[in-house]
C-alpha cells in the first residue's frame, strides 16, 4: 500500500469474497460535496452539518466539526488522483485516514482553519457594516 493514500482502516468481505479496505474521510465544508470522478461515479461527503453537536440553529458545531464518510481506500485514491489540484484537498479541508480516530484527531487540530466558505454571523454582518437586506413584508 503506502503511496499517496493512508493504510485502510479495515478490511471487510463483500459480496462475492471481493476484499475492500475503507478510509474515513474527514470534509470541514459545511454542506458536504459530492464529488464525480472520471468514471461516472458520484461520492458524496458529508460535511459539518453532519458532525455531532452541530446546532442548526445558530450554524454552529463544536471546534474541529467535519462531516466523517466511510469509502473504500481505492476510491480515496481515484479522488486524490483526479482531485490532485482542488484547493480543498489541497488544502486540508477535506483529508482521511485509515483509522477513524486519527481522522477525528485531525479535524481537532484543523479547528481553527478556515474553508471560506463558512457562513457569515449577524455580530460579522455589524462589524463589517453590511447592509442586511429583508425580504419584502406581505410576501
Amino acid at each position: 500500500m503506502g503511496g499517496n493514500y493512508p493504510l485502510p482502516a479495515r478490511i471487510y468481505i463483500h459480496g462475492g469474497g471481493l476484499i475492500m479496505a475503507t478510509v474515513t474521510v474527514g470534509c470541514k465544508l459545511l454542506h458536504g460535496v459530492k464529488l464525480r470522478l472520471s468514471d461516472g461515479t458520484d461520492v458524496m461527503l458529508r460535511g459539518a452539518r453532519q458532525a455531532p453537536g452541530f446546532d442548526m440553529r445558530t450554524g454552529e458545531g463544536a471546534p474541529g466539526s467535519v462531516g466523517l464518510t466511510e469509502i473504500d481506500a481505492s476510491v480515496w485514491a481515484q479522488i486524490q488522483k483526479e482531485y490532485a489540484r482542488w484547493p480543498m484537498l489541497t488544502g486540508g479541508m477535506v483529508f482521511a485516514d485509515a483509522k477513524k480516530s486519527k481522522v477525528i484527531d485531525q479535524a481537532k487540530e484543523k479547528a481553527e482553519q478556515k474553508t471560506g466558505l463558512e457562513p457569515i454571523s449577524d455580530k460579522e454582518l455589524a462589524a463589517d457594516k453590511v447592509e442586511r437586506i429583508d425580504p419584502p413584508k406581505g410576501q
